[in-house]
């Protein structure tokens, strides 16, 4: 359920971006624009409760970063040094120990990191008559240990992202529920601009993802001009062979023909002189509008 309430909560983004790209075209139909702007209402709430999560996992893992790399440099430094010690006394144990330490300090991702961290720490406590002679101080160690405590206590606020994810996933949710009757009226209205603006049309199925639910009304737009001049033909017929569907041109000089499945077909013109010019093979593709320029 969640994949399909991001979908559609991604779906009415593009929307709404397109019909703010295009307010020409979206004010042609009334109807259309005051959905639009009944789903950009809508979807405030869930836009917004999706940035508030946004910025604060954003915020609460760069902190918890700055603090991890603090602590990282200051338990290496004591890690390095300690070895140092293990090494001048000959301390084949307490080396193999520590070096076991280092690689797992290494390797650890920030789950782990503070376990590893404590280990390493109480390890350099138990030989603190040595540290005057290695560069170690008290203060040194104590301030990696408090770096430690905080990185430790950042842990929980992990709850306070996902409290804010999870408001955002049920706004989404609320807005899914109560956009499926606003999607049903937008595709349902979007159709009036079938014929005034196919390609518009075309955008918003797009926008829309209807391409995955099943394919768009596949088209042939036919451009009739005349061969001297190069110049639109009006109210010329065209017809599509061996069917009833005739079509007269705009004043553009052209015909939609919308046609319900995919193929080749053959485009007859009648012209005044009695003939009847032939556009044979006009491949018609499944989601695809055909353009094809006749002179005659």
């Amino acid at each position: 359920m969640r994949a399909k309430e991001k979908e559609n909560h991604e779906k009415y983004v593009d929307l709404i971006a397109l019909a703010k790209k295009y307010p020409n075209k979206t004010s042609k139909v009334p109807a259309f624009a005051r959905l639009i702007q009944k789903l950009e209402t809508d979807l405030a709430p869930a836009l917004a409760m999706d940035i508030q999560a946004q910025q604060s996992t954003k915020g609460l893992t760069q902190e918890k970063n700055q603090i991890y790399s603090v602590v990282k440099t200051g338990v290496d430094r004591l890690c390095r040094l300690i070895i140092g010690y293990a090494t001048d006394a000959d301390n084949v144990v307490l080396l193999s120990d520590l070096n076991t330490l280092k690689t797992k300090f290494g390797k650890a991702k920030q789950a782990d990191f503070a376990s590893v961290c404590t280990d390493i720490i109480t390890e350099v406590r138990k030989l603190s008559e040595h540290w005057a002679d290695y560069g170690i101080t008290e203060k040194g160690v104590s301030d990696v240990e408090k770096k430690l405590l905080v990185f430790k206590e950042k842990a929980p606020k992990n709850k306070e992202m996902k409290q804010v994810t999870k408001k955002a996933v049920k706004k989404r949710g609320e807005f899914f529920e109560k956009s499926s009757d606003t999607n049903k009226q937008i595709l349902n209205i979007s159709t009036a601009f079938m014929g005034q603006d196919d390609e518009f049309y075309e955008d918003i199925l797009a926008a829309m993802k209807i391409g995955k639910r099943g394919p768009v009304m596949p088209q042939i737009k036919l451009i009739i001009k005349t061969g001297e001049t190069q110049k639109p033909v009006e109210d010329q017929k065209a017809r599509i062979s061996g069917t009833d569907i005739v079509e007269k041109t705009n004043k553009k000089g052209e015909i939609r023909f919308k046609l319900n499945k995919k193929g080749t077909v053959d485009i007859e013109i009648p012209l005044p002189n009695g003939e009847v010019k032939i556009q044979k093979d006009v491949e018609v593709k499944r989601g695809k509008t055909t353009t094809v320029i006749v002179l005659i």
